[in-house]
């Protein structure tokens, strides 16, 4: 699966995801984007932010839509 360049791009500003995902563009699951973030190393540094990235993800889906 390649990823869409738009993504990578906001990978390696470090784009607040939050705005990226309520923006629409959100073209691949969660998992993916942890996936992405780990293997790039060099590109996006440290397990925190991945974590962060997990928590983003989990509070924006997790809530039930009323």
């Amino acid at each position: 699966m390649s990823i869409p360049k738009k993504v990578i791009k906001t990978a390696r500003i470090k784009t607040s995801l939050k705005s990226f995902i309520k923006s629409g563009s959100l073209l691949f699951n969660w998992k993916v984007v942890l996936c992405f973030l780990n293997k790039d190393g060099n590109e996006v540094s440290t397990e925190p932010y991945v974590k962060s990235v997990h928590m983003i993800i989990h509070d924006d889906f997790k809530k039930p839509h009323r």
